[in-house]
Formats: structure tokens, C-alpha cells, sequence
């Protein structure tokens, strides 16, 4: 899983920029204590290859593309709303963070009134010593939604992760 977690990150940053780089062809090199990582972008489109082979495909993404609804007045950080396919696979994982200027409590009370008759919905928000996140969960079909509010402390402005999951991607004890 952190695997998976740590190429969605590669993923958004990859994107950013191929978007800040244009339309023509790159191809960049990232190196981690976990090895080397080749990523190939274009058109908004990047092939990332681990040293093992594995490929992943990401795209960038509308946040709407998630399919959860969206908090009103938010905007999607840079660099930020991508999607991951495995290749060979019809496993996805896709995410965006959103920002906005409200409370945390007031972004995770619309999302509870969003979410809470979606199929398997969960609400795990938590408080404690001050510091608040609100954490929501359903199901759509065969993708796990989630949505995670939270206020970054180092520019005090509330940020909202959007994610969705599809095949053993979605199951928290994944090993990839």
C-alpha cells in the first residue's frame, strides 16, 4: 500500500510538470531510498516505470471526475488531481485535494449532509486537543469514495483530499 501511496504522489507531482512543461514529450528520472522510477508525460499523460517493470498510467483529472461531490467556492491546488491505473490491471486509485477558506467543521458538516445516504457510508471524523478532521467514506459500484477535511497549519487554509479506489486498491491491508 505505502508503495501505491508513494507512486500517487510521484503521480500529481509528475504532473504538475508535464502541465508546466507543455505539450511535447519528456521523460525524468526520480530517485528514492525504494530505487529508481522512470516517468515518460505527454499531453497530460505520464507512464511511470518502476525498476521491477511494473507500469502505472496516470492522467490528470477534473475533480469531478471522482465522482463526489464538491464542496461549493473550493479550488484544486496545483499539480494535484491525477488518477493511477496499474497496467494490465482495472485496479485505479484517483485523487485531488481541494482548498477553500471555510472551517474545517463547516466543509465536514456539508460533506456529512452529502454523504451520509450514499451505500456504506462511514463517518470516522475525529477532535482532539484542538485540532479537528473530518473523515468520510462510501461506497460507489465496485470504487471505495473517500473524503478527508483538514486545516493545513502552515498557511491556515482548509484542505479537502478526494480519493477513489477500484480492485485491490481500495482494500486497506493491500500489500502493493
Amino acid at each position: 500500500m505505502r508503495k501505491v501511496l508513494v507512486l500517487l504522489l510521484v503521480a500529481a507531482m509528475v504532473m504538475g510538470i508535464v502541465v508546466l512543461a507543455g505539450c511535447g514529450e519528456k521523460k525524468v528520472t526520480i530517485e528514492d531510498d525504494e530505487g529508481n522510477v522512470d516517468v515518460t508525460g505527454k499531453d497530460g499523460e505520464a507512464t511511470i516505470t518502476g525498476e521491477e517493470g511494473e507500469k502505472y498510467t496516470t492522467k490528470e483529472i477534473d475533480e469531478k471526475d471522482l465522482g463526489i461531490p464538491i464542496y461549493p467556492g473550493t479550488k484544486v491546488q496545483e499539480g494535484t488531481a491525477a488518477s493511477v491505473t496499474p497496467e494490465g490491471t482495472d485496479e485505479s486509485r484517483s485523487i485531488a485535494i481541494l482548498e477553500t477558506k471555510d472551517s474545517v467543521s463547516k466543509v465536514s458538516a456539508w460533506y456529512k449532509d452529502k454523504l451520509s445516504g450514499k451505500p456504506g457510508f462511514a463517518d470516522t471524523s475525529m477532535a482532539s486537543e484542538g485540532i479537528e478532521v473530518g473523515m468520510f467514506s462510501f461506497q460507489d459500484g465496485d470504487q471505495l469514495k473517500s473524503v478527508i477535511v483538514g486545516l493545513n497549519d502552515a498557511t491556515g487554509i482548509t484542505e479537502i483530499v478526494l480519493s477513489s479506489a477500484s480492485g485491490d486498491l481500495m482494500t486497506p491491508g493491500s500489500t502493493e
